[in-house]
């Protein structure tokens, strides 16, 4: 039982104002309305018992994977989300120190930034991960391949607490409370949210356990988050482990291995499959080739501006990048089922430099990219403009007829490029398509955007019945409002708020 330090609190702010709150929504709005009361929301996250602050559902959908079927993701409610990034930067430092070698655990190597609002160090890990699995297929005449079912949905939330504690004897308050929040966010006791940073950490706490048990076996492994190659003298050796790792975690943490992606080899055949495979290698190429068009900066913030070139240093040669991101597409376009590093990859790079050239491509392979449509939407919005809309006017229209469109997750995110660009909100039929689908938040963004009064004061009174998200948006919404008009009805909802994030909003739309 505790409270969370300032110094939590403020890396929170920090992070979520880099980066993003979940790798698969929109960033709220309502992350401006906490900056412009932030010294009463440090005040009461800091004074109160962390068991004692409300927590909301989060929003939950499914998003597509390349093969076809889906993931659950999550979108912790605004004012949750800065609990649990401070409750993750809390523990973090004690859970890196508790890993294993950056050789064995490879992927998300944790260096806070209390600066910067970063929780990793520069890299994925990924070319680590590569070497080491060469390296010990040299040395080894087999390797058991394997992967846990469902990893972050399925993580028992005790073991967690148990496996923050033995990182930390000092972190057993913290980790009782991260337990106790997390019970409260799923209603239930297993599950880390889909999305936010703060899970990588949670996972990485756990998993440090499973090294330690593979290790203390005496075969050697590494891993990339919960893809596991464990190198050994025999398949029967092999076999064995199986079996007693397979009852460890399902004893231990509840966890099961996926059977479609377990197999015993031989590094020979390992080696051709994972580490010398076509596809594989013109991956690497590929990831080489986009090196070679220009460094992406940080690790990923999907909300930051385009990145422009640097003042004074040599201009690019434009014509020669946007070849090669052309050829590159292409070759990603290609690879089935789709790369979903590759793909975010390119289309950072594309935004970056603000490159059309990618454009067609794009619109042919819509559906293709749907796993993708957070990086895909970042970048239209960067190169949208007048003659982007004359130009690929019917493109836009053909992607609202996709059958990605019948994804909530595509939805949403082409939803979002629509809402807050003016140019298309010109167009009728874009108009219509964003009001239409029935998503009451996306309604309320709408009409704000076309300053609908009577939309907005229709809707005051069915405010009641709306969930909390409806809600915050509907209160952005009347910013259509006369001033007195708003500012009267906003003084009444701050008088009797939901909650204390419904307070904010209202107090800061009430400013405008």
């Amino acid at each position: 039982m505790g409270v969370l330090s300032q110094a939590a609190v403020e890396f929170a702010r920090k992070h979520v104002t880099r980066y993003w709150d979940s790798d698969f929504f929109p960033k709220p709005f309502e992350f401006f309305a906490l900056w412009a009361n932030w010294p009463d929301v440090v005040a009461h996250l800091t004074s109160r018992d962390v068991n004692e602050l409300s927590v909301k559902t989060p929003k939950v959908i499914v998003a597509p994977k390349p093969s076809g079927s889906f993931r659950v993701v999550h979108q912790l409610d605004p004012l949750d989300t800065l609990v649990y990034t401070a409750l993750a930067v809390t523990i973090a430092p004690a859970v890196e120190k508790k890993r294993a070698q950056a050789h064995v655990a490879c992927s998300y190597r944790i260096a806070v930034d209390p600066s910067a609002g970063t929780f990793f160090a520069k890299g994925s890990g990924f070319p680590t991960f590569l070497s080491q699995s060469r390296l010990l297929a040299e040395a080894n005449p087999y390797v058991l391949v394997t992967d846990i079912t469902d990893f972050y949905n399925q993580i028992y939330l005790h073991r967690l607490q148990n496996a923050i504690s033995t990182c930390d004897s000092d972190l057993e308050g913290t980790a009782s409370d991260i337990e106790n929040f997390l019970q409260r966010v799923n209603g239930m006791s297993h599950g880390v949210p889909v999305g936010p940073v703060g899970s990588i950490v949670m996972a990485e706490a756990l998993l440090t356990d499973i090294d330690e048990f593979i290790s203390e076996r005496g075969f050697k492994h590494t891993r990339y988050v919960d893809d596991f190659r464990i190198f050994g003298p025999s398949r029967e050796s092999l076999m064995d482990l199986l079996a007693d790792m397979t009852l460890y975690l399902h004893s231990s943490h509840r966890l099961v291995l996926s059977s479609s992606k377990t197999e015993i080899v031989e590094v020979e055949q390992f080696v051709r499959a994972y580490l010398d495979d076509p596809e594989e290698l013109e991956r690497r190429e590929v990831h080489e080739a986009l090196e070679a068009i220009g460094p992406l900066d940080g690790y990923g913030s999907i909300d930051d501006d385009p990145i422009r070139p640097n003042a004074g240093s040599a201009a690019p040669d434009l014509a020669s990048r946007t070849a090669a991101l052309i050829a590159l597409m292409d070759r990603v376009c290609r690879i089935q089922p789709l790369d979903l590093g590759l793909a975010r990859h390119i289309f950072r790079r594309a935004r970056k430099y603000r490159l059309r050239a990618i454009l067609p491509q794009l619109f042919d392979n819509f559906e293709l990219f749907a796993p993708v449509m957070s990086d895909v939407v970042l970048y239209l919005r960067a190169i949208t403009n007048s003659s982007f809309v004359e130009r690929y006017r019917d493109r836009i229209h053909q992607i609202l007829q996709s059958r990605a469109m019948r994804l909530h997750y595509v939805r949403t995110w082409i939803s979002h490029w629509i809402v807050d660009e003016p140019l298309l909100m010109n167009e009728e039929a874009l108009r219509t398509f964003v009001r239409g689908w029935g998503d009451d938040e996306m309604s309320a963004r709408a009409a704000h955007k076309l300053n609908l009064v009577s939309w907005v004061r229709e809707r005051k009174y069915k405010f009641d019945s709306l969930g909390p998200w409806a809600r915050r948006q509907l209160i952005r919404a009347s910013l259509a409002l006369a001033k007195d008009e708003r500012r009267h009805w906003c003084e009444q909802l701050e008088r009797n708020p939901q909650d204390e994030l419904e307070r904010w909003v209202t107090r800061w739309i009430r400013s405008q």
